[in-house]
């Protein structure tokens, strides 16, 4: 497909933003309602699905129509061109995470962290249960309110097979695997809620180093005995143990998104990683944070109203002491 090709008689694609595995992602113009920017990913774009390909898509589309969560990237509308399915997404003008990569601060990570575990937990509430299985930096959505949002969910592991079978190794990069838990790598590729939360901790460590904690390899080489290389550079102590604890090798040794909310927001209160990144941890309460006490010896930090309450205390003792006298 090529820019300004009016797809299915009502979007103009505008600019080419990327590829998935399985699809394209174009941003377009929506000229049925005024040129409203929309993202549109399109599946199967050369050779479109099969009839079963096409229900068990539209299936998968119904499970998730009715999500309604600030931190998940829900489609607007699905529908099929020419045997391609695809889904109208809200435009994104930030785009993903992915750009933050390796210079990501502290603060923000926090906050990623918040959001992106509030996501995976309303989808894992689900029933049946959803799991993401693709977290990674650009499934990681910025919102015009300044948010992040979590894209690209759904795919279950049957119509994965069935795009595989319809789409070949076309768009296979193999780097969603850097991301890729170690039981995801198993003989039975098995993947749990907890299999979302090793690829988010792998997600923030990429964000926060410039690359993911095992490479392109991902689980597969925790599998073969490597250990957990520890986050460098000047982060709280609380962020790298969190993010080693995300990248356990057992599944049932890693935080709950409940967890992680928690922690986050903990550490939130405790300003960590506040306007400099050269900023000490703060080991100690709430109150210590607050306190505004100037200990450099200069007092410019006092208000007119100080010294007003100074001067009126003076005059209304020399009016006592002249009284005494």
């Amino acid at each position: 497909m090529d820019s300004n090709t009016l797809f299915h008689e009502r979007y103009r694609l505008e600019k080419f933003l990327g590829s998935g595995t399985y699809s394209e992602v174009w941003l377009a113009e929506d000229e049925i309602t005024g040129g409203t920017k929309v993202a549109l990913k399109i599946f199967a774009t050369e050779n479109g699905l099969d009839d079963y390909g096409l229900n068990m898509f539209a299936h998968e589309f119904s499970l998730v129509s009715n999500i309604n969560d600030p931190y998940i990237l829900r489609p607007q509308h699905y529908d099929v061109c020419n045997r391609r399915p695809y889904l109208v997404l809200p435009y994104c003008k930030d785009g993903s995470v992915k750009r933050k990569t390796g210079r990501l601060e502290e603060k923000e990570a926090w906050n990623i962290i918040a959001d992106v575990a509030h996501g995976l937990s309303v989808l894992h509430s689900m029933t049946p249960p959803i799991i993401h299985q693709d977290i990674k930096p650009d499934n990681i959505m910025v919102s015009d309110a300044g948010h992040y949002m979590i894209t690209d969910f759904g795919v279950s592991t049957h119509l994965n097979s069935t795009l595989r079978r319809s789409v070949g190794d076309k768009y296979s990069h193999g780097g969603t695997r850097a991301y890729m838990a170690p039981e995801r790598f198993s003989r039975h590729k098995t993947s749990v809620m907890a299999s979302d939360i090793y690829s988010l901790g792998a997600t923030l460590y990429d964000l926060l180093s410039g690359e993911p904690p095992f490479g392109e390899e991902g689980g597969l080489l925790q599998k073969s005995g490597a250990d957990i290389p520890e986050l460098e550079g000047n982060f709280s102590s609380e962020l790298k143990v969190l993010l080693e604890k995300c990248l356990a090798f057992n599944s049932w040794e890693r935080p709950s998104t409940d967890d992680l909310i928690q922690k986050s927001n903990e550490m939130k209160k405790k300003s960590i990683g506040g306007v400099s990144r050269k900023t000490e941890f703060f080991s100690g309460s709430d109150n210590d944070m607050e306190d505004n006490t100037d200990t450099s010896g200069n007092n410019n930090h006092l208000t007119p109203i100080y010294y007003v309450s100074l001067s009126i205390i003076g005059i209304v003792l020399g009016v006592i002491l002249g009284f005494v006298l």
